[in-house]
């Protein structure tokens, strides 16, 4: 009788082509991994929240310590974390080894903030080299303001002025916290150099400060302003508050303020002196000298800001460059000392950003889902009517049906009219494989 097939496989026929339908299944498979894969997509950004940040300002400095006279103007000086700053800078310049000594404590919960403006109060620099104007009088060299240096046992000296500089050498110097002049030279044989520099007051503004990963902070333009008409000009133990009105006059986001009064930036009287005396001073400030000792092969030196400028002179090729970049430092820590200093006596004052989080958003195609979903439907229903198909039948996997008539060296003795005889011979036969002739065969 012959037999019927049908292309159905959902009906009682046989389906000849089961196995080929699985083959196709499974080629599909992993035809369609590519497709699976781009299913879902990924992508990872900044994402602004509704939370503040903030970035420490500085609109007026006003603070100091009294001394044995109390509020006689004169007989002040800084307060320790502004002595702290300043010790501070003049030091980095000869350990660098604080990476981050300009870091300031920002208020950024994720790490990831931006500010758009920040306007501040603060301290600028300007040095110049004056070793032209050196001469040589009576067994010493001398420079501006009278500045001497022994030519034999000299190495170093230095002075803290409140007089204003030559403005030939250091123009648009206003208003002045203290001139800063030095001669020094590699060695006793050497001719000296001298520099001359100003610390004065002036407001920063910077626009575009991001910060990323709680360290990293990039600043995308910064500009400093300073008054430098004759008003503005200050004295030793003036009377007067220094008062700088800059002609920037933004907001934290960088829009135009209605009331410009808000970006007045004051200094008290007191404080100004206070710095002044500071610096001033020999045993604290600028002024003091280095001078060889010949007796025992040693150095005078009195005081520890003249220990820095003989190490840095040592130990450096070019000493104005390098005793310009410690003046500088220290422009830049009193700085960031006044962002930090509370403006009502218990809040510091912010500039408020914005604050972002990185985040990574997951995109999924629908569309591509289709083709995976419809194959794994088809997976299921070909394993289920392979079920079907398989129930009733003797299950081949421990039997040598498979291989017993393919290779056998010898035919079975009984002859195979069906199925049945071929089973009953096969689970009566032991076979193994040995090599005869080249040629591997069941015996």
């Amino acid at each position: 009788m012959e037999r019927s097939y049908s292309a159905l496989p959902f009906t009682k026929q046989n389906f000849r082509y089961l196995a080929s339908f699985g083959a196709f299944l499974t080629i599909a498979t992993v035809v369609f991994h590519t497709l699976i894969q781009n299913t879902i997509s990924t992508e990872s950004g900044l994402a602004q929240l509704d939370i503040p940040s903030y970035f420490p300002r500085g609109d007026n400095y006003s603070i100091f310590d009294q001394y044995s006279t109390g509020l006689t103007l004169g007989d002040q000086g800084p307060v320790p974390d502004m002595v702290a700053a300043i010790d501070y800078a003049a030091f980095y310049d000869v350990l660098k080894s604080d990476l981050q000594y300009e870091l300031l404590p920002v208020n950024c919960t994720t790490g990831n903030c931006t500010w758009a403006h920040v306007q501040t109060l603060g301290v600028c620099s300007t040095c110049a080299d004056i070793s032209n104007l050196i001469e040589v009088s009576g067994g010493h060299y001398v420079v501006s303001n009278n500045l001497q240096l022994e030519t034999t046992s000299g190495f170093v000296t230095a002075a803290g002025f409140t007089e204003y500089p030559d403005p030939t050498v250091l123009p648009g110097v206003r208003p002045l916290i203290i001139k800063f002049v030095a001669m020094a030279r590699q060695n006793l044989t050497s001719f000296p150099v001298g520099i001359d520099c100003a610390l004065y007051w002036c407001v920063y503004d910077s626009f575009d400060i991001n910060m990323v990963n709680y360290t990293n902070i990039s600043v995308g333009e910064t500009t400093n302003w300073t008054d430098t008409s004759t008003a503005a000009q200050t004295y030793y133990h003036q009377m007067n508050p220094i008062v700088l009105n800059p002609p920037t006059c933004l907001d934290d986001f960088g829009e135009p303020y209605q009331n410009i009064s808000l970006c007045i930036k004051t200094i008290g009287v007191y404080t100004q002196a206070a710095l002044q005396n500071f610096f001033k001073s020999s045993i604290t400030g600028f002024t003091g000298t280095v001078s060889k000792n010949f007796t025992y092969d040693g150095w005078n030196v009195n005081s520890e800001f003249m220990q820095v400028l003989l190490t840095t002179a040592a130990t450096t090729d070019d000493i104005v460059g390098a005793y310009s970049q410690i003046i500088e430092n220290i422009a830049i820590e009193m700085t960031n000392n006044i962002r930090q200093q509370t403006m009502d006596g218990v809040n510091i004052d912010y500039a408020q950003g914005t604050t972002s989080l990185w985040i990574t958003t997951f995109h999924i195609r629908w569309g591509y889902i289709v083709v995976p979903t419809l194959l794994v439907v088809l997976s299921a229903v070909f394993l289920i009517i392979t079920i079907v198909k398989s129930i009733g039948h003797k299950k081949w996997k421990s039997s040598l049906l498979p291989l017993l008539y393919h290779g056998l060296k010898a035919p079975p003795s009984n002859p195979l009219e069906d199925l049945m005889d071929m089973k009953e011979v096969a689970s009566n036969t032991v076979v193994h494989l040995e090599k005869m002739n080249e040629v591997s065969q069941f015996v």
